[in-house]
């Protein structure tokens, strides 16, 4: 078991966090601990606005997004558009090959 100790702090904040502890955890210590693995985990510090940040992933996401959309683009241009024209080409020679023995029974039933 950890050894516990002492730190001094200012009335206010002491019962600020132990409003904030007693919603989010059972114990301060455990408390203290999430918050600073916070802090460590995001490469954060605590006079650091979150406004900036939030811009700079806001901004890291849309690229990653643009990212995405130029492959789609890519496999469409070269993947999809291609596939399309040989399908359609085949169709269309499907189609008149159907014209032609469509004329081709008419004229036999003509005779």
């Amino acid at each position: 078991m950890d050894d516990f100790n002492t730190i001094r702090l200012k009335k206010k904040t002491i019962d600020k966090f132990k409003k904030y502890s007693n919603k989010t955890s059972p114990s301060y210590s455990e408390t203290l601990d999430f918050m600073i693995a916070f802090f460590e985990d995001n490469d954060l510090s605590p006079y650091d606005i979150l406004n900036e940040n939030m811009t700079s992933v806001y901004n890291r996401i849309n690229k990653r997004i643009d990212a995405v959309i130029a492959i789609f683009r890519n496999v469409e241009e070269t993947q999809l558009k291609p596939t399309k024209k040989i399908l359609d080409s085949l169709f269309e020679g499907m189609k008149e090959k159907n014209h032609y023995s469509k004329k081709k029974k008419y004229l036999l039933n003509l005779l």
